[in-house]
């Protein structure tokens, strides 16, 4: 049986290395594989051969969830499972915090049952919710800590203090004409300032939410799903985050084109993906777009709202 799903890059050489490795060890991780992946309902994005050969998991809608691997020493193997979900106090001389380790599969299997570890959806997504959150955090920080300030001259402000105080009530008339323009100016940013205010919420009521991934080992991908933020911070998908190799096909596209246009030509395009943005964390009003990544190998993540502006 192939272990290599849909989500398989289109040359997996190394995959394919490894289906006709015959050795004890690669034989043990394709059994391991198996069991994991009808245990959980898992498929695999690739197989990877090394110096300790590694199967890729991802569900199937294709978000990654960890690998398995095995190894050999004299006569026992070690089962090892990675996933976003395994979260120990502490690691082992075998495995790190985010990893589990025995010498038998079944043992495995009910460690991560009786630790409530199993990968699925909702475990994932509660994993993932700070990378779900950083866009939405991006057009929140502008109201948040973007409050507009008056600044006037040092002068002036030596003038107010004494009219203020009585001590001298007749040279703040030199400055008002200055003055009125100061505060006209703070107007207007204030009323800028207030309508970003509302802008989150027009954000959480709904929004497209993509993940752009550029990774090594499966190369760029997007997952895409759509989503809206109640007040408490919690997330609704209204439809899955779904996994794709582009986003020319999808109805989003038009808008997709529309930003890589917008950010050709600018210190932060990135020809690496097809909305041309790199990672930053950053609302981009003219875009109506908000950016976000809570780290480089997490994903950058982009919500685009529904409803417009």
């Amino acid at each position: 049986m192939n272990i290599i799903s849909e989500f398989a890059t289109d040359k997996v050489a190394l995959g394919v290395a490894l289906e006709a490795d015959t050795t004890p060890t690669s034989i043990e991780l394709k059994k391991f594989a198996h069991e994991v992946c009808h245990a959980y309902n898992l498929r695999v994005i690739r197989a990877i051969a090394g110096y300790r050969n590694k199967v890729l998991l991802a569900t199937p809608d294709g978000i990654n969830c960890g690998y398995v691997s095995v190894t050999k020493n004299d006569d026992d193997f070690t089962y090892l499972i990675s996933l976003p979900t395994i979260r120990k106090e502490r690691s082992s001389s075998k495995s790190s915090r985010g990893e589990r380790d025995s010498n038998k599969i079944s043992s495995l299997l009910r460690a991560i049952k009786k630790n409530k570890e199993e990968p699925t959806t909702e475990k994932i997504y509660n994993s993932m919710r700070r990378d779900f959150i950083s866009p939405f955090s991006a057009v929140q920080s502008k109201s948040l800590y973007g409050r507009p300030s008056i600044s006037i001259s040092s002068n002036i402000q030596e003038v107010a203090i004494k009219h203020i105080l009585g001590v001298d009530t007749l040279s703040m008339a030199m400055y008002i004409d200055d003055l009125k323009k100061v505060y006209s100016e703070h107007q207007s940013k204030m009323k800028s300032y207030n309508e970003s205010a509302s802008e989150i919420i027009r954000y959480r009521r709904g929004s497209t939410l993509i993940g752009v991934f550029n990774r090594n080992d499966t190369g760029v991908y997007y997952l895409v799903g759509d989503v809206s933020l109640n007040e408490e911070g919690e997330f609704t998908f209204h439809t899955p985050l779904k996994r794709y190799s582009t986003l020319k096909e999808l109805p989003i596209a038009p808008v997709v084109a529309m930003i890589n246009t917008y950010m050709q030509g600018r210190p932060e395009h990135d020809n690496s993906n097809e909305l041309g943005v790199w990672y930053q964390d950053r609302f981009f009003e003219d875009l109506d777009m908000a950016v976000g990544y809570s780290g480089s190998s997490n994903g950058l993540w982009v919500a685009i709202p529904k409803e417009a502006a």
